[in-house]
């Protein structure tokens, strides 16, 4: 009898045991956690935009941008006017970015680098290389 019992024993543990694990099997899994909103929507959002340590040093004089829309014959053409606000010379890149009447991404113009020598104006202008461009963006940023 010792044996039975023993192996009685022993079968009830390795029961109970894959039981335990089976329960664990049976949890939901965690949900991923959704993106939130962008609380700043794309017709809110800043056609130029400088990085954080150039914002008091560059400045945009927003009353004579001037963005040309495209026709059947010509691309959008922009030009916007920068000047430094430092007590030194700027060396800064800059890029615009186009996009079309929908919002989506049309493409960019890659990195430029200038300089913005002490309180003097600069004007930076692009043409979009595709018709479809009806609106641009201007990222202005440290050089690398």
């Amino acid at each position: 009898m010792p044996i039975k019992k023993t192996m009685l024993v022993t079968m009830l543990f390795a029961s109970a045991a894959t039981s335990f694990s089976l329960l664990g099997c049976a949890t939901t899994p965690a949900r991923p956690n959704p993106a939130q909103p962008d609380p700043l929507a794309q017709d809110g959002y800043p056609a130029v935009t400088v990085e954080q340590s150039l914002r008091k040093g560059v400045v945009v004089d927003y009353g004579r941008i001037v963005f040309d829309e495209p026709t059947r014959s010509t691309p959008a053409v922009v030009q916007v006017p920068l000047r430094s606000n430092t007590t030194a010379t700027l060396n800064i890149q800059y890029q615009f970015s186009w996009f079309d009447a929908d919002g989506r991404f049309v493409r960019n113009g890659g990195w430029k680098f200038v300089s913005l020598p002490r309180g003097q104006e600069r004007i930076m202008q692009a043409n979009a290389i595709d018709a479809r461009s009806s609106a641009y963006r201007l990222e202005i940023r440290s050089a690398q």
